[in-house]
């Protein structure tokens, strides 16, 4: 047994378990052996930290928040786009291959166009009106219009650097012989998301596991292929790319090609942009509420934030 999970460690398609099973037992305190429904403490302190943080910022409103949420926004869009220009300075060749589809054509893939067209129903449809309440607390003398370009093309901006980011770490792991299969969160035999093929010069869209089926979520993903069809599993893993890809292709790479501070500014800005999705979000609700009754609501606003 010793000399079989020394001969797996060696390999690389061992990262694609190890990374989730650090994900699984060290993050999220998944153990099988050892089922517990107690919240695991370190875990609610954080969430603790977290919402203590949101609730302080919006009993202030949102006239007093301007300068949270604008540090919110700036300081991860540059720590973000550092992190891709690194990735894509070394595997920007990785982009290249999204267009080198050796099957069916992308434009024609009728899986990827719904895929995008959930996405930017999140993205554009569940946002906007948190846009236009944000707005609505603007100066009279401002252009809404030129705000509402603005963040558009910002949004823009972030979601093709993004799709530049995950095909420059895709091209990573097929650097490697590996290529990216779906996982299950539900069992330890299905976490891994890795294995090895045996062509590297393919692009990265030329999966060997065909999807079938697909549906993305708020905060993940559900991928079934056509061998998993009969599954019991969900196939469901929250944000893919940030728990299994990027530390995927950091892992493999190792900290002599790549240092470790990418991946503090990377999740760094994750949890910046988290923290001021979640402020505009709960603030639109809350202000949402105020607005039923301005003159009782007003005056009880800290304790209707809070619950």
């Amino acid at each position: 047994t010793d000399c079989l999970q020394a001969l797996n460690s060696s390999s690389y398609d061992y990262i694609g378990w190890s990374v989730s099973s650090y994900f699984h037992g060290r993050v999220l305190d998944r153990n099988q052996r050892h089922q517990s429904k107690e919240v695991k403490i370190e875990l609610s302190f954080h969430l603790c930290i977290v919402w203590t943080i949101i609730c302080i910022t919006l009993i202030k409103g949102f006239h007093n928040t301007g300068k949270v949420l604008v540090i919110s926004a700036i300081i991860p869009i540059v720590l973000y786009s550092l992190v891709v220009l690194r990735f894509m300075e070394q595997w920007g060749d990785g982009v290249s291959d999204i267009f080198q589809t050796t099957g069916q054509p992308f434009l024609l893939d009728s899986m990827s166009w719904l895929m995008a067209s959930r996405e930017a129903f999140i993205v554009w449809v569940a946002f906007s009106a948190i846009a236009l309440n944000i707005q609505s607390h603007n100066r009279s003398s401002h252009n809404i219009i030129k705000q509402i370009l603005v963040l558009f093309f910002l949004v823009t901006i972030i979601l093709v650097m993004s799709a530049c980011f995950f095909a420059a770490c895709m091209r990573t792991l097929k650097s490697k012989g590996l290529t990216y299969i779906p996982s299950s969160y539900e069992e330890i035999t299905s976490i891994n998301f890795l294995r090895e093929t045996s062509d590297t010069n393919s692009p990265v869209t030329a999966n060997d596991v065909k999807i079938i089926s697909a549906s993305n979520l708020f905060l993940g993903e559900n991928l079934v292929s056509f061998s998993e069809l009969t599954s019991h599993l969900s196939h469901y893993q929250v944000m893919r790319f940030a728990t299994e890809v990027f530390p995927a292709a950091l892992s493999i790479e190792g900290s002599r090609n790549i240092s470790s501070i990418w991946a503090v500014f990377f999740y760094l800005s994750a949890i910046m942009f988290t923290l001021g999705h979640l402020i505009v979000i709960w603030g639109s609700v809350t202000d949402s509420i105020i607005s039923i009754m301005p003159t009782f609501f007003k005056l009880w606003r800290p304790i209707l934030t809070f619950v």
